[in-house]
C-alpha cells in the first residue's frame, strides 16, 4: 500500500530541476562520489562543479551512474539496446527498481519496473 501512495505521489507532482546549480552528490562509475553544485542540461548530461567559483565540468552516462538532490536519487538507465540511457528518478529500489521519467520542465512522470 505504501508503495502504491509513493508511485501516485510521483505521478502527480512535476518532477523537474530547477534551472540554477543545487547542491548535490555525483556518483562516478567506480563508485566514488563528489558533493557539490549540480546542474541538469536537455541532454540528458549534467555540468558539475565542487564549489560556486570553480569551472565547470560535464558529466554524462560516459562518465557518471547517477547523482542524488535533496534527498531524490536520479540514475542513468538503459530502456533498449540502441539507444543511450536516460535520466530517470529513482522511485524505489529492491528487487524490482522503480523509476520515474524525469522530464526536464515536465509535468508529468510515468514509472516502469527494472528486473536485476
Amino acid at each position: 500500500m505504501k508503495n502504491i501512495i509513493l508511485f501516485t505521489f510521483f505521478l502527480l507532482c512535476s518532477i523537474s530541476l530547477k534551472a540554477q546549480y543545487q547542491e548535490g552528490t555525483i556518483i562516478f562509475k567506480n563508485n566514488t562520489n563528489k558533493e557539490g553544485f549540480i546542474k541538469t542540461r536537455a541532454n540528458d548530461s549534467v555540468k558539475f562543479k565542487e564549489n560556486e567559483e570553480d569551472q565547470t565540468v560535464v558529466y554524462d552516462h560516459k562518465h557518471i551512474i547517477g547523482f542524488d538532490i535533496d534527498g531524490l536519487k536520479y540514475r542513468y538507465v538503459r530502456t533498449n539496446r540502441t539507444d543511450p540511457p536516460s535520466l530517470y528518478l529513482e522511485i524505489e529500489s529492491g528487487k524490482i527498481m522503480l523509476y520515474g521519467l524525469y522530464m526536464q520542465g515536465g509535468t508529468s512522470s510515468i514509472g516502469f519496473g527494472h528486473w536485476y
